[in-house]
């Protein structure tokens, strides 16, 4: 499963940051811009804004690394991230992939001055492609042009940090709102009484966005009708290598009767697993109690009960169970999704970029169906598939 619009969207507005700059007057702040770059003309009369960063996933590091290396406006971008900083253990966590395209999401690396270091981590996974049906026949295999190289998310988040100075970044903030300021813009409260004002506001943290409040005609997420639990094996080919045969080195698909099986190689020689399924509620992983399950009694329920896995491939049961019995806690999330065609007025001061690996704004959610694997129909004159 790809979640690389969550770059690749925005990074053709990222490469330039006047794209940044030019929404932005030219008087509002007392400091002189520190840097000339090739990408910003600033004349005397023009000053350096104060932004921030709504966000430190792929799209906010990245601007900001940009912003760092052509205007060194690093002094004025504070980065705001409800997470806490990342370990560097976390490399060593697997997690979901990017696939990054020339002319936005490469384009985006070299212009960030990051190639040599992606290079090191881009070999996780490779871009080979296997789609099967439920009976695990593959119906398409892929093995990769070498023109869309996969990174690990937690991989391109540390490389994109090691980018720009780290004081910049405010771990373990949480943004409570983002309203019109007194003498800057835009005020940005967070975490209990704390707030700070700015010149721009970017965010680029995700569809429940609190920039995306501010800005009128915005859109609010919708549940797509998929919701996924994820699963993760470590040492894949070690302890299963019948199953690190079948999925191959890269991305692997199995669809059939409105649910999928998606996985993707990894760190530690994983294979992250989301466990597709096409349901009403959002909520209906709690409300049926399957988020809830011990590992080893969802196994059970996922393997024996036909409105799930049970009719299956054994080869894909025994890839699910090994999923269960790796972990210790299952993830479950519903999938969200933004209008296909979406826009919004204008507002100075403030944008949006990404729209977060769950809620893509470009790809439709639809069910997922399949055709069985020896099918014939009856010849009618003129007509066939």
């Amino acid at each position: 499963m790809s979640d690389s619009e969550d770059l690749e969207n925005s990074a053709k507005h990222l490469i330039d940051p006047e794209t940044i700059i030019k929404q932005i007057p030219p008087t509002i702040t007392t400091a002189q811009h520190p840097k000339q770059s090739k990408h910003t003309k600033m004349t005397s009369s023009q000053t350096v804004p104060k932004i921030a960063i709504i966000g430190a996933g792929p799209a906010g590091l990245t601007l900001a690394s940009l912003l760092h290396k052509h205007d060194n406006l690093t002094s004025t971008v504070t980065v705001f991230e409800m997470r806490s900083k990342p370990s560097d253990s976390m490399l060593q966590t697997p997690s979901g992939n990017l696939d990054l395209h020339p002319g936005s999401g490469l384009l985006a690396i070299e212009e960030c001055g990051l190639a040599s270091a992606f290079k090191s981590f881009n070999a996780e996974c490779s871009e080979e492609m296997i789609t099967a049906d439920k009976n695990a026949v593959v119906q398409l295999h892929l093995p990769g042009d070498g023109n869309r190289p996969e990174i690990s998310r937690n991989a391109l988040n540390h490389i994109l940090l090691t980018s720009f100075p780290q004081e910049i970044v405010r771990w373990d903030t949480k943004i409570r709102s983002v309203t019109p300021g007194e003498s800057k813009k835009w005020k940005i409260s967070f975490n209990d009484n704390e707030s700070e004002e700015f010149d721009f506001v970017v965010g680029a943290d995700g569809a429940w966005s609190k920039a995306r409040l501010a800005i009128p005609g915005t859109s609010k997420p919708t549940y797509s009708g998929v919701s996924y639990l994820a699963l993760t094996v470590p040492y894949l080919t070690q302890k299963y290598p019948s199953l690190s045969t079948l999925i191959g080195s890269g991305s692997y698909l199995a669809l059939g009767h409105m649910k999928g099986i998606i996985s993707q190689r990894g760190i530690l020689d994983s294979a992250r697993m989301y466990l597709m399924m096409s349901v009403d509620s959002a909520t209906y992983f709690s409300d049926t109690g399957l988020d809830s399950l011990p590992p080893n009694q969802l196994k059970e329920k996922l393997l024996g009960e036909e409105q799930y896995f049970k009719d299956w491939n054994d080869q894909l049961k025994d890839l699910i169970a090994a999923g269960c019995d790796a972990e210790e806690k299952v993830e479950a999330r519903p999938l969200y999704t933004q209008p296909t065609k979406h826009s919004w007025t204008h507002v100075p001061g403030i944008t949006l970029i990404a729209a977060g690996c769950d809620a893509e704004e470009k790809v439709e959610a639809r069910p997922l169906y399949t055709q069985p694997t020896k099918h014939s129909w009856t010849h009618v004159p003129g007509i066939t598939l």
